[in-house]
């Protein structure tokens, strides 16, 4: 039991204990005014009677305190399990919305690259090695990359030829790039 709860049994027994050893005087008779009439009954009964109903309407009014409280709180812990309910259902539904989107970019990327899985894969299972083993009248991706890139170099050296021709002292790296355009390094 609480503090409060013992002191108030504890209290509760003194005063009964009090009563029942004085209850001569408890029950001796007084002469009482109630102002338009006088009475003869005994004063400590009296008192004692006042006290109980004192402490009867307290205790009846903390319980339905209590009870209010305990209801009030019922009521709000089942509002509180739907509105966890409700938010665990739009998680789970967000989820869903991202696994969905997700799907679908993959897909949307997967069909940007078809146009060119189908050579690759027919490439990889035949186990072949599709920039060595084409015949001669077939291009392959590799040999189109690779004549670009010479067709890159080629325009490089013609412009560093002529930078080299018009400058009388050049930079270090285009030692480098003048190399490139030197027979058999090409």
């Amino acid at each position: 039991m609480r503090l409060r709860t013992l002191l108030l049994v504890l209290a509760i027994v003194l005063l009964a204990a009090f009563a029942a050893l004085n209850v001569d005087e408890f029950t001796r008779v007084s002469v009482l005014s109630l102002g338009f009439t006088t009475i003869q009954v005994p004063l400590g009964l009296v008192m004692l009677l006042l006290l109980v109903v004192a402490v009867v309407v307290f205790l009846a009014s903390t319980l339905y305190m209590q009870s209010t409280n305990l209801l009030e709180t019922r009521r709000y812990a089942r509002e509180l399990n739907t509105q966890r309910e409700l938010a665990d259902r739009a998680e789970a539904s967000r989820f869903t919305e991202l696994r969905n989107y997700l799907e679908v970019q993959a897909i949307a990327a997967q069909q940007r690259n078809q146009p060119q899985a189908p050579y690759w894969q027919s490439a990889l299972r035949n186990n072949s090695r599709p920039c060595w083993t084409a015949s001669s009248s077939q291009t392959t991706p590799c040999q189109r990359i690779w004549a670009s890139w010479k067709t890159a170099w080629s325009g490089v050296r013609a412009i560093t030829t002529t930078a080299v021709q018009t400058t009388a002292s050049t930079p270090p790296w285009f030692d480098a790039i003048t190399l490139w355009g030197k027979p058999g390094l090409s």
